[in-house]
């Protein structure tokens, strides 16, 4: 049976198994953990729609909302690692810019921490990660927007060291 048409509960004794027997198996959990997030976005994507289109039941509402913070909390963390990753390539052109990205941020302009974000990225030949990328677009409201660039911002810019 393909991983597609096992149930989830399937795959996760699968996955169990495998992480028992072959230690090298935990890329397994990566990918099946990336599927479930991808399959969760799909379905606040659905909810979404139902509840924009059609007077959606309380039930579906309620769905909605608690998948949309765990998709949003989750991507809240993968910015802040994402930030990490790149500290030691970025960190130091992200410090140059950091307070004037900070009050962009701060005042909610949108387009023009897109603008200084890519622009960083672009000028150190590295390529814009699909995280970030999720975090730009428009439908996330400027509350969640701001929480997840703070997040992102405040990782990836190296701590000063202090003077002992």
């Amino acid at each position: 049976m393909e991983n597609s048409e096992k149930t989830p509960e399937e795959l996760l004794k699968e996955i169990a198994w495998k992480i028992e027997k072959e230690p090298h198996s935990v890329k397994d959990v990566k990918s099946l953990y990336e599927s479930k997030k991808r399959l969760d976005n799909a379905i606040v994507s659905l909810l979404e729609y139902k509840i924009d289109t059609e007077r959606a039941d309380k039930t579906s509402q309620e769905v909605y909302e608690k998948l949309k913070m765990e998709t949003v909390s989750s991507l809240l963390q993968d910015l802040a690692d994402l930030g990490k990753k790149y500290r030691d390539r970025l960190g130091e052109s992200f410090a140059t810019m950091g307070f004037k990205i900070l009050e962009q941020i701060r005042a909610g302009r949108r387009s023009d921490v897109e603008y200084s974000v890519v622009r960083i990225f672009i000028t150190n030949g590295e390529t814009i990660p699909d995280k970030l990328i999720e975090a730009f677009k428009p439908y996330y409201d400027e509350d969640t927007f701001k929480a997840f660039m703070y997040a992102f911002i405040g990782s990836i810019i190296k701590p000063k060291e202090k003077e002992g």
